[in-house]
């Protein structure tokens, strides 16, 4: 997994930023085991895990008060 220092750093001074790391995760909110954006991957039916899902709506949920 790659984490990104540069967008940290140049998002510091801002207080409406979350950062979260879902190392199962591939590019399209799947989970998978071993290397990630291989061809296949398109062509594998899979759904957005449950908990990603949550976490965007109380993401959502709580910029909206």
């Amino acid at each position: 997994m790659i984490d990104n220092p540069f967008w940290k750093e140049q998002l510091k001074e801002r207080d409406n930023i979350d950062y979260r790391l879902y190392p199962k995760l591939n590019h399209f909110f799947t989970e998978g085991d071993g290397e990630s954006s291989k061809l296949d991957e398109y062509y594998s039916p899979a759904n957005i895990p449950e908990y990603v899902i949550n976490d965007i709506a109380i993401w959502v949920q709580g910029r909206l008060k």
